[in-house]
């Protein structure tokens, strides 16, 4: 007897927004399986942080923190097939904002083409940033020794990133690269 079956080249592709940046805010995803004729096309949703954001089983995320939260499409065939996507989330705490509110810092030319300058009023004398394309991958990585600081970014492609400073909970800039 045969205990279970499963449909081969079974594919899930995820779409909706890679980011929340409203307090509280939210995104619909959705998850399409193919072949569209798919045995059983059902989705379980969930993610990787909870403390970091909901999901509900309609693929709607619901930010908490700041911070980046893999959503995850699986089937529910039990075939172990599933898709994932990065959301970026930011400007989720409310005290996070009342403390930097005398943290200067400024990020320019924005958009940019070959460098970014990185320019702040604090006293701190090392600042760690990262910065994330719009699926919330990781692109550079750095520490900044002085107040104002050139960081290259002739390599990367054209498009939106997100400049992320870990310093006095997670600040995040949007960045946009010609």
């Amino acid at each position: 007897t045969t205990c279970c079956t499963y449909q081969l080249n079974l594919q899930i592709t995820i779409s909706g927004n890679n980011f929340i940046s409203d307090l509280h805010g939210t995104c619909q995803l959705s998850a399409l399986i193919s072949p569209i004729d798919a045995d059983n096309p059902k989705i379980i949703w969930s993610v990787n942080d909870s403390n970091i954001a909901t999901i509900t089983q309609n693929g709607l995320v619901r930010a908490k923190t700041n911070g980046i939260v893999t959503a995850i499409a699986s089937s529910q065939d039990g075939s172990g097939i599933l898709s994932s996507k990065n959301i970026i989330i930011n400007n989720q705490d409310s005290k996070t904002n009342e403390v930097n509110e005398s943290i200067r810092i400024q990020i320019f030319p924005n958009p940019a083409n070959d460098y970014i300058i990185l320019s702040h009023n604090t006293k701190i004398n090392e600042i760690h940033y990262t910065l994330f394309d719009i699926y919330g991958t990781e692109t550079i990585k750095g520490i900044l020794s002085k107040s104002a600081s050139k960081i290259d970014i002739n390599g990367l492609q054209s498009g939106i990133y997100f400049f992320k400073i870990e310093e006095f909970a997670p600040i995040n800039y949007k960045i946009i690269k010609n």
